[in-house]
């Protein structure tokens, strides 16, 4: 049977055989493309796939469509008549109906520079496929927005019928929103890192923005480790890893905001042998924790410094800073769910949630976390596990200081 743009735009009509499951569509697919072969092969495909289509063949005819159909995503080709992909794209997001302003859109580009993909991220495009394409890449984005998609209204329909979301729902649409913009990020500093036409001091800078994506993105990978936080029975998987080198990459990532307030970050190893044997994301989440609260709550000229040694059959690991310290009202209640002090709640944002985390994770590695700590003498964070660990020879020098 031929296949016409009509039938394709006719919702009752499919005449391609499709695989569904009970009965539903998958999700709404609109293909804004002003090449006739291409936007039937993506119809194609996506049929397949059991996605309803619609078609535009220029820009006038899909923002009325838009209007029309509320599609769940937009494939949009950049170079077109009538109205270019770059005016569609603004006009979805400026429209007064957050439904369809915040519609997921996918850029089909010929357009290979740099400036034109970050022209598109300026006005909100979500992604940028290059052509030619794979099929199964342009499958792929669709699947995943369409679902984060449908979580949202599901979100927005529960909000407006009274109904209450469980809270391990939004976070992982949370969680799926995250993992979504970290790919667009590290795809868009992986771009940025191969122009030319920056120098070397740039190009440090893009570095450690792709570093910070890959390290999140890693983080929202594994995050079911939050949704059993409080299961004090929970059986993570633990492995050999070096702690010299997580704890190096660590400090690294926080040099370029250490320096905006001249903070000194250093590193000392003892007598701790380099190999343990933990979970690697929970260790990383535990550390980075509290370093990142120590750069945020340390005053200009400070200096902090993480030690690792080994003491009686422990892993101990310090994080000591000269910052304000903390009154002792406020470090007895300092790793309790929701818990900031009065200065905190004034002067930084926060969710109260990062300790509580840090001393949940420790525990489940069956370690040990504490903080000693006077105003205005600075704090120490100690966080201490069974040693399992196999020496190499490789050491960090006794004190290193990171630049």
């Amino acid at each position: 049977m031929l296949l016409t743009e009509t039938a394709l735009n006719d919702p009752a009509y499919y005449p391609f055989p499709v695989h569904r499951v009970d009965n539903e569509t998958r999700g709404t697919v609109l293909i804004v493309e002003d090449e006739k072969d291409l936007r039937m092969l993506l119809a194609h495909h996506l049929q397949k796939e059991s996605y309803t289509v619609l078609l535009a063949e220029n820009g006038k005819v899909a923002c009325d469509m838009i209007d029309a159909k509320n599609p769940d995503v937009i494939l949009l080709d950049i170079l077109m008549p009538e109205l270019d992909g770059w005016q569609v794209c603004k006009m979805i997001r400026e429209h007064q109906d957050h439904l369809i302003a915040s519609t997921p859109v996918i850029m089909l580009t010929a357009l290979r520079d740099e400036k034109d993909k970050l022209k598109g991220l300026q006005l909100g495009a979500d992604a940028f496929i290059n052509k030619p394409y794979s099929i199964k890449e342009v499958l792929l984005y669709c699947h995943n927005f369409v679902q984060s998609r449908r979580k949202h209204l599901a979100l927005i329909q529960n909000n407006a019928t009274g109904n209450s979301t469980p809270q391990k729902t939004i976070n992982q649409l949370l969680m799926h929103e995250l993992r979504n913009h970290l790919t667009v990020i590290g795809g868009m500093a992986n771009l940025l890192n191969r122009s030319k036409s920056f120098v070397q001091r740039e190009k440090k800078f893009i570095a450690t923005i792709r570093k910070s994506a890959q390290y999140l993105e890693m983080i929202a990978n594994d995050i079911h480790l939050f949704d059993q936080l409080e299961d004090k029975g929970l059986d993570i998987p633990y492995d050999y890893f070096d702690l010299n080198e997580m704890i190096t990459d660590l400090v690294k990532m926080l040099i370029p905001i250490a320096e905006q307030k001249k903070i000194n970050l250093s590193i000392s190893a003892g007598n701790c042998q380099n190999f343990i044997h933990l979970n690697k994301t929970a260790l990383r989440i535990v550390l980075s924790t509290i370093l990142e609260n120590a750069v945020k709550y340390c005053p200009s000229h400070s200096n902090i410094g993480i030690s690792t040694r080994y003491e009686t059959g422990k892993v101990i690991i310090d994080i000591a800073d000269n910052g304000p310290g903390i009154d002792d009202d406020d470090r007895h209640q300092i790793f309790d769910k929701n818990f900031r002090a009065q200065s905190e709640k004034q002067t930084k944002p926060g969710s109260g949630l990062g300790l509580y985390f840090a001393k949940i994770l420790t525990e489940v590695m069956d370690g040990k976390i504490t903080v000693e700590s006077s105003p205005g003498k600075g704090s120490t964070f100690t966080a201490a596990f069974r040693g399992q660990g196999k020496k190499t020879n490789e050491t960090i020098s006794p004190f290193t200081v990171i630049s």
